[in-house]
């Protein structure tokens, strides 16, 4: 995995992390705080399984496992938006998500992870990435 693929793909994510945070502060959807009232135990759960398990497990099965066998029957297109559709589809909010402003990001997120995995063959990254999205989200229920 060349160094120069993280900085390319890390650089742009992290300006289109931020442009989304920018984006949901001006229109008040910032999701601050939420985590204040937790344990210290229960915050590292979470914490742990958000930043470190749901990237590891959900890069291996969308972009591993459903990426490589949709590339491998119907090519890298199908494989780049089948996963993404089900991924959002997966990150939907007990039914309140669809008209929420976030599915778009996740989707546009789950686009962007399967394209880094077309350009450089490889998961790594996109798990570094999703690691890095999440551990931000994570923050800002802290803040």
């Amino acid at each position: 995995m060349p160094i120069a693929d993280i900085v390319k793909y890390g650089v742009i994510f992290i300006l289109w992390i931020g442009l989304i945070e920018f984006m949901t502060f001006k229109l008040g959807l910032l999701e601050t705080g939420q985590w204040k009232v937790f344990s210290v135990f229960h915050i590292v759960l979470r914490a742990l399984t958000i930043c470190i398990l749901a990237p590891l497990t959900e890069e291996i099965f969308f972009r591993g496992l459903l990426y490589t066998q949709l590339n491998k029957k119907f090519g890298w297109k199908a494989a780049l938006f089948l996963p993404a559709i089900l991924f959002t589809i997966f990150h939907l909010n007990g039914g309140k998500g669809w008209e929420n402003i976030f599915v778009i990001i996740v989707f546009i997120d789950a686009v962007f992870y399967a394209f880094i995995r077309h350009k450089t063959n490889s998961i790594y990254i996109t798990i570094l990435l999703h690691a890095l999205g999440n551990s931000i989200a994570v923050i800002e229920r802290l803040w």
